[in-house]
């Protein structure tokens, strides 16, 4: 019995740190819509959405995404039109979502006033873009991975650190907080005339 409270409490803190840990871990929702002939559509598909998911803090959706990775595949040919390999057209933008607009938008403008869903509807119909590139190769696997690694590395690595920072700053804002001493309490003081 003397074990089993010692070993449950180390494991109820761990757990609280690792919730903790998971909550302030950047993350983002990211759709692949790939525009090209059904016989390589399907592999890009799969190479990219493997290539994404490896990367740990991506979620691949459908709906509501954060970021889109647009893909334009063909196949390149020679003069003899033998087929040589492939060339990616590739576009990644962040979508404006109707929760980020709603922390650009003033406090003042109630969730109720016309004027911030007519705000909200204007900002969220745009998407920022990112990054452009374009990848020629025979090899479509390799393609796709060069294409995830670029975007990682041009687009969602700075996200990482803007997150890291912004969760830094939160965290010595709170240690801050916490080491303030708190103020005197008031005595009860009467009104004296001065005469």
């Amino acid at each position: 019995m003397r074990i089993k409270l010692p070993l449950t409490l180390a494991l109820i803190a761990l757990c609280s740190a690792s919730v903790n840990a998971q909550q302030n871990k950047w993350t983002s929702r990211v759709s692949v819509d790939v525009s090209a002939k059904d016989e390589i559509k399907n592999e890009i598909i799969s190479y990219a959405g493997r290539e994404l998911r490896s990367l740990g803090d991506i979620v691949i959706v459908e709906s509501k995404p954060n970021y889109r990775i647009s893909i334009v595949a063909i196949t390149t040919h020679n003069q003899a039109n033998q087929e040589t390999g492939y060339a990616l057209s590739v576009t990644a933008t962040e979508l404006n979502t109707e929760d980020y607009i709603n922390a650009l938008i003033p406090e003042c403008l109630s969730k109720d006033d016309a004027r911030r869903s007519g705000l909200i509807t204007a900002l969220t119909t745009g998407e920022d873009i990112k990054q452009h590139f374009l990848f020629v190769g025979s090899d479509l696997r390799k393609l796709c991975s060069d294409t995830v690694a670029t975007i990682d590395g041009e687009v969602f690595q700075q996200e990482r650190k803007t997150h890291q920072s912004i969760m830094d700053w939160l965290q010595k804002n709170k240690e801050q907080q916490q080491q303030k001493p708190s103020a005197p309490a008031r005595r009860n003081t009467t009104k004296k005339t001065i005469r």
